[in-house]
């Protein structure tokens, strides 16, 4: 078993509430969409998810990295869903109601993860390599989300190819980090040595990175891509 690098308190309590606080404005966004019980099922599903999530990551179960490492139970099904949600038919019926910059401009989130992955690495709890002072340039995708936003729908305009191409760089930024952060993981399969080894993503709270943050920004670039792409989005002034 691999040593797990202490993470101060302070830093998991702001962690968590960061976790919870985006949890909470999914449930908002959906209620504003889809109405009070489609949210309503949302936050069931969020809490029963983030749940059995911390709970794996408190017991220490998921803190065994053979051959296939445990923390796949939590990582395979998080990178699906986003592939899953965007394909059901009930995806189609929210993004017709859902205007484009919404899933554009929420990816704003994302600043505030790289933020807490300094905070990480500035405790030692998590190798530099992981943050913007290293291979991650996902903040990039954070920061320009409410431009990319405001330039593509804001004022009634209306470029969703701006949107298609910012959607793809963001993604690509975030298909990085997360191949970086898995293959710096004390793995059979690692092939990125960091001091510390990866290992936030097996603990709680930090485990909720890989089990909420990441697929939420991969599920606003599909539900975006396939709003975008199919001619979904709704046009300005239609009451959306």
């Amino acid at each position: 078993m691999i040593p797990l690098p202490p993470i101060p308190t302070y830093v998991a309590v702001v962690f968590a509430a960061f976790c919870l606080l985006v949890a909470a404005v999914v449930v908002a966004g959906v209620k504003r969409i889809a109405g009070a019980a489609t949210a309503r099922r949302t936050a069931i599903g969020l809490v029963l998810w983030l749940g059995v999530t911390g709970a794996l990551g408190a017991s220490g179960v998921l803190a065994r990295y053979g051959a296939p490492p445990r923390f796949l139970v939590v990582v395979v099904p998080a990178l699906l869903f986003p592939l899953w949600l965007a394909l059901t038919p009930a995806a189609d019926r929210l993004l017709r109601l859902t205007p484009p910059g919404w899933l554009v401009g929420a990816q704003c989130f994302r600043v505030g993860v790289e933020l807490l992955l300094w905070l990480l690495a500035a405790h030692g709890a998590l190798a530099s390599a992981m943050t913007f002072h290293g291979r991650n340039f996902d903040v990039l995708s954070g920061l320009t989300a409410p431009l990319a936003a405001w330039l593509a729908f804001g004022r009634g305009r209306w470029r969703p190819r701006l949107a298609v191409v910012w959607n793809g760089l963001a993604l690509a930024l975030l298909l990085n980090v997360v191949t970086v952060g898995l293959l710096s993981a004390p793995t059979p399969f690692r092939r990125i040595v960091t001091d510390p080894p990866n290992t936030v993503i097996v603990r709680y709270p930090t485990v909720w990175l890989v089990a909420l943050l990441v697929p939420l920004a991969f599920s606003l670039h599909a539900l975006s891509l396939r709003q975008l792409l199919r001619g979904l989005a709704p046009r300005p002034g239609t009451g959306a």
